[in-house]
């Protein structure tokens, strides 16, 4: 008698856990279907920015225009080596 009720019982659990199963199966495949997002008043616009930029040596005050022109580097790159170090601000 108890094998046949604890079969029963056990049956009816596991048909009830496939009924959760699936319930939670379908209420996450239509909130996946179903969702939408919206973006109001966002606009995207392009233009030009003008910077100049501005450099000192290490220990001076006089502040110099960087500019396009190649013959005045901003930084002397012949003395690159293992431990050599140079800074702007």
């Amino acid at each position: 008698m108890t094998n046949k009720k604890s079969t029963k019982r056990a049956l009816l659990v596991s048909a009830m856990a496939m009924v959760i199963c699936f319930t939670m199966l379908l209420g996450t495949t239509f909130a996946w279907f179903t969702d939408s997002a919206s973006s109001n008043g966002n606009i995207i616009k392009s233009g030009t920015l003008n910077i100049e930029m501005s450099w000192a040596e290490v220990n001076t005050s006089t502040w110099n225009t960087a500019t396009e022109d190649v013959l005045t580097p901003m930084f002397t790159y012949q003395n690159y080596e293992p431990g050599y170090v140079d800074g702007k601000y």
